[in-house]
C-alpha cells in the first residue's frame, strides 16, 4: 500500500482544498439507497455471508477513485494512498470484546 504525493502546486483542486483545510472544519461521507434483493437472495443461496461481501464491495469502489483514498501524509503533504485496505471488527462471543482487524485488498 503506497503513497502517492500530489503536486500541490499544479492541483487543479489547491483553491478548494486550502479553503476547506483552513477555514472549515468538515469531513465527508456518503448515504445512498440501494436494491440488494436480488444480491441477498444469491447469498442465501449460495451460504454466503452478507459482512464480508459488502466489505469487499465498498473496498473495489474506493479503489477506484483515487479522491476516495487522499490524506495527508505524516509530514501534512497531500496525497492518495494507491490502495486501501478494509479494517473492521470481530466480536468475541466468549468474553464480549472486539478486535480490530484488516485485511489486504486483493
Amino acid at each position: 500500500m503506497g503513497f502517492e504525493i500530489l503536486n500541490f502546486e499544479n492541483y487543479e483542486r489547491k483553491e478548494h482544498f486550502l479553503h476547506y483545510l483552513n477555514n472549515v472544519s468538515c469531513s465527508y461521507s456518503i448515504s445512498v439507497n440501494l436494491d440488494i434483493t436480488s444480491l441477498l437472495a444469491e447469498l442465501k443461496k449460495r451460504n454466503i455471508h452478507f459482512y464480508p461481501v459488502i466489505l469487499f464491495a465498498i473496498t473495489t469502489i474506493v479503489n477506484k477513485h483515487s479522491e476516495l483514498r487522499m490524506a495527508l501524509d505524516e509530514k501534512g503533504r497531500l496525497g492518495y494512498y494507491t490502495t486501501v485496505n478494509p479494517t473492521y471488527t470481530v466480536f468475541h462471543k466468549d468474553n464480549d470484546t472486539f478486535s480490530s482487524i484488516w485485511t489486504e485488498y486483493d
